[in-house]
C-alpha cells in the first residue's frame, strides 16, 4: 500500500539522470505523462498483470515505471495522468537498448510498499511533455531497437490497412512518410490505435493529405530495418501536431523558404555491394534484403504477366475476382467494381558473366516504361504500341541496385532479386541512336 512518509524525511528530489542502483535513498519528483493500460501475460511461471507508465522530471528527462501483479492494479487506479507525484523506495533495473522506452537506461519497479504521493508544491517547473528530437539524417546512426523522437513534415499517409498476426489475430496498420530540413525522408509504420489517431489528424484520401505537409512530432518511435532504416510505433508511441517548441518554428521556416529547392533522399543504412551476375548466383545464403549493385543490360521483358489487379482505394493490395463480377480484397473484406493495375514486371538482364531474372514493381517499372500499367491494359492499346514501349528499354545498360533475398518456388530454393533503383549508364546514353536503329531494323 502507499506509504505516507513526509517528503522532507527523504531528502531533496533526485533528477532522473542522477538515478543509480547504488544510490538507495532517492526521491523522484516527476509528472506522469503517459499512463498505460494493464496487460495480462502468461509465461512458464504462470499468468500475471503488468502496467507501464512514463514519468518526466524538471530537466525534461523521462523514465519508465513498471508494476506487476497487485501493484499494477493498485497504481493504475491511483495514478492521474498529467499530475506531479513523488516516488521513492522503488527498485532500479537496467534496461537493454532494444527494450527501452525512455531516455534513461534504468526503469523503476514499484511494489506495494513503495512510496508514491501527489506533489502539490514541486521544487521546480516540470513540463507536461518533453522532446529529444533526432534529425532524420542521424537516425541511421541510432542502434536498432532504440527509441527516438522525430519531427517532420508528413508527405504521405497510406490510410488504414488490416493485417494478420502469426497467431491468427488481426491488427491494423498504416504508414506515413516524413521529411525534415536535413533533406532526408523516412517511413514510419503505425500500429493499432495510433492508426485511427493519425487518420483523424491527417485525413488521407488515397494517399493525399487534407493539409499540405502538416508538421507532426512522433515521440518514442522504435528504430527498425526494412530495405533501409525505418521507424515503427510501439505501445508507448505518441503523436503531436505541430507542438509548441522552437524546432517546429524552424521546420516551418524551412518549409516555406528552402524546402522547394531541397533534394529529398530516402534514408538508408545499407551500402550496396558491387557484384556481377555470376557472383549473385553464387550467393547461397544471402541475408534478407541484402543490397547488391551491378551493371547489366536488359535483354528480355516478360509481357505476358507484367501486372496485377489492386484495390483502387487506399490499401493498394492485391485483389481476387468474385463470381458476381466484382473484385474482392480478403484482408479488409471489401468488394469493389473498380480496380487498378500495378506493375510486377519480370526482366532478364545480362552481363559478361551470365543472366538473371529480376522483378521491378510499380514505382521502378513506371519510371522505366514511362506509362502506367492501367494505360497498357487499355483495350485500345495495339501490339505496335506495346512494342514501341518495350524497345525503349531493350538492350540498354543500367546500373541496378537489387534487393536479394532467399526464397522458395515450387519447393526449390532460389534467389529473389527485386530492383530497388536503376540508372542508365553514360555509355548507353551515347549509344541510344544505334540501339534504336537496330531495333527498327534499319541497320
Amino acid at each position: 500500500m502507499a506509504n505516507t512518509t513526509p517528503r522532507k524525511a527523504l531528502g531533496a528530489p533526485t533528477t532522473i539522470n542522477k538515478l543509480h542502483p547504488y544510490h538507495m535513498a532517492w526521491i523522484l519528483e516527476g509528472r506522469f505523462i503517459r499512463k498505460g493500460t494493464i496487460h495480462n501475460y502468461s509465461n512458464a511461471k504462470g499468468e500475471g498483470q503488468i502496467l507501464n507508465f512514463n514519468v518526466i522530471d524538471t530537466l525534461g528527462d523521462d523514465i519508465n515505471v513498471t508494476c506487476f501483479g497487485k501493484a499494477a492494479a493498485f497504481y493504475h487506479a491511483k495514478i492521474q495522468e498529467g499530475t506531479v507525484y513523488t516516488i521513492s523506495k522503488g527498485t532500479l533495473k537496467y534496461v537493454k537498448i532494444g527494450y527501452r522506452d525512455s531516455s534513461s537506461p534504468w526503469e523503476i519497479m514499484l511494489e506495494m510498499d513503495s512510496i508514491m504521493e501527489i506533489c502539490t508544491d514541486p521544487t521546480a517547473y516540470i513540463p507536461t511533455t518533453a522532446f529529444h528530437f533526432t534529425p532524420i539524417s542521424d537516425i541511421q546512426k541510432i542502434p536498432l531497437g532504440a527509441t527516438v523522437d522525430v519531427l517532420g513534415a508528413v508527405t504521405f499517409c497510406s490510410g488504414i490497412s488490416t493485417s494478420t498476426r502469426p497467431d491468427g489475430s488481426s491488427t491494423q496498420h498504416s504508414t506515413i512518410n516524413m521529411k525534415d530540413h536535413t533533406g532526408y525522408c523516412i517511413t514510419i509504420t503505425l500500429w493499432g490505435v495510433l492508426c485511427d489517431e493519425a487518420n483523424n489528424i491527417l485525413q488521407p484520401q488515397q494517399g493525399q493529405l487534407a493539409v499540405t505537409m502538416p508538421i507532426l512530432a512522433v515521440r518514442k518511435d522504435k528504430t527498425a530495418e526494412f530495405r533501409g532504416r525505418t521507424l515503427t510505433s510501439v505501445p508507448y508511441t505518441q503523436l503531436f501536431v505541430a507542438p509548441a517548441v522552437p524546432e517546429t518554428e524552424s521546420l516551418q521556416i524551412w518549409l516555406t523558404t528552402i524546402e522547394a529547392s531541397t533534394t529529398i533522399a530516402p534514408l538508408t543504412t545499407q551500402v550496396a555491394v558491387e557484384k556481377n551476375i555470376a557472383d549473385i548466383h553464387a550467393c547461397t545464403s544471402p541475408s534478407p534484403n541484402q543490397q547488391i549493385s551491378t551493371i547489366a543490360t536488359i535483354i528480355h521483358l516478360n509481357m505476358e504477366n507484367y501486372c496485377y489487379l489492386t484495390c483502387s482505394r487506399q490499401c493498394r493490395k492485391k485483389l481476387i475476382s468474385s463470381p458476381d463480377s466484382t473484385w474482392h480484397y480478403t484482408k479488409c473484406n471489401l468488394a469493389t467494381t473498380t480496380c487498378d493495375y500495378r506493375y510486377a514486371l519480370h526482366m532478364m538482364v545480362e552481363d559478361r558473366t551470365g543472366t538473371i531474372w529480376v522483378t521491378t514493381f510499380d514505382d521502378v517499372a513506371l519510371t522505366l516504361l514511362g506509362v502506367p500499367a492501367n494505360a497498357l491494359k487499355e483495350p485500345t492499346r495495339s501490339t505496335d504500341d506495346l512494342w514501341n514501349i518495350i524497345k525503349q528499354v531493350l538492350f540498354y545498360t543500367y546500373r541496378f541496385i537489387f534487393f536479394v533475398s532467399p526464397s522458395t518456388y515450387k519447393g526449390k530454393e532460389q534467389l529473389s532479386c527485386t530492383v530497388h533503383n536503376m540508372t542508365p549508364t553514360e555509355q548507353d546514353m551515347d549509344h541510344a541512336e544505334l540501339i534504336a536503329a537496330f531495333l527498327d531494323g534499319t541497320e
